[in-house]
């Protein structure tokens, strides 16, 4: 998915669209403006946390613009494609994600998968693989589950994970929002808080991708000490997968695993999936070297950006 800014857009302008060199038409979805952003900065307590923070200055400074995506399809390696963006009357595509909200819980769909995500965790209770025509998460599990994993006393904290005595699952107080729903992608975002830290994901599935991605935005003020140990957030990820084998990206290759439930190291990704059918899950990620769960935080931090992406 290709994100663009229109600066400058014709103030009679409502709708937009993608045409390809074979004047193909392709839907274009605006997911943003200078005027929105204006309204969040009057209500923002911290407008300078606001990212990205060229588009907060601009829209600071009076300038007028629009938010867009849409997506691009079979770019040639280390090639190009070109697009047009034209003015257009409003267009139906059959294929548009779908996205709806009932009470705390939200269902996101495209034509390779169907999510049902959990308002009070943000996590998936299903995952349906239209293709493979499976669900992904067990019964009575959750997909993507935030916890929080309290670890014992113990030296050099910031390097070594120690004992852990206490798991906390974040699986209660949360509240879920439809943020963008569009032709090319539906965005279903959650919030959530821990004591004194923050969190925000965003659950995306796009149109035309094989793709779930997690967008997790974490404000980690938690504290340990000598007497208490340190507190850890991690993300987990059960499988409904009866002979699991994984494989994991490691420098220089990647390597197999045995499936017992230990953190490991990795690097960006790790694959898992049945070891008859070969049916399964691939995980990517921005972040972390660990794998068990994708995240690893345990000391204050800066508001942080994680990025984590399924593919089944």
């Amino acid at each position: 998915v290709v994100e663009v800014v229109i600066y400058e857009p014709p103030e009679d302008a409502k709708e937009f669209v993608i045409v390809d060199e074979k004047e193909k038409k392709i839907p274009f979805q605006v997911y943003g403006s200078s005027k929105e952003l204006r309204k969040i900065i009057e209500k923002e307590e911290n407008p300078f946390a606001i990212r990205p923070i060229a588009l907060f200055f601009d829209a600071h400074l009076g300038h007028e613009y629009l938010q867009g995506c849409f997506t691009a399809y079979s770019i040639p390696p280390f090639g190009f494609k070109v697009y047009w963006l034209q003015e257009s009357e409003s267009v139906v595509f059959e294929d548009a994600v779908k996205v709806k909200k009932e009470d705390n819980k939200a269902v996101l769909e495209n034509e390779f998968y169907r999510l049902e995500i959990d308002g009070k965790s943000g996590a998936l209770i299903s995952l349906y693989d239209k293709v493979q025509k499976k669900e992904f998460v067990p019964e009575g599990e959750k997909f993507g589950l935030l916890s929080i994993w309290q670890e014992e006393p113990h030296r050099m904290s910031a390097w070594e994970i120690g004992a852990i005595t206490h798991i906390e699952n974040l699986e209660s107080g949360g509240k879920i929002e439809i943020k963008e729903k569009g032709p090319v992608r539906g965005v279903v975002q959650y919030h959530n808080k821990y004591k004194d830290s923050t969190f925000t994901l965003n659950i995306i599935l796009q149109r035309g991708i094989p793709e779930i991605k997690f967008s997790l935005e974490v404000d980690w003020l938690e504290r340990g000490g000598p007497e208490k140990g340190v507190s850890s957030l991690k993300v987990s990820f059960p499988l409904n997968i009866e002979n699991p084998r994984a494989i994991f990206d490691i420098p220089f290759g990647n390597i197999e695993r045995p499936t017992n439930g230990k953190e490991v190291p990795a690097q960006k990704w790790v694959d898992v999936h049945d070891a008859k059918d070969n049916v399964g899950v691939t995980f990517v990620n921005d972040h972390t070297y660990g794998h068990l769960s994708l995240i690893h935080i345990s000391e204050p931090t800066r508001p942080l950006y994680i990025s984590y992406a399924v593919f089944c």
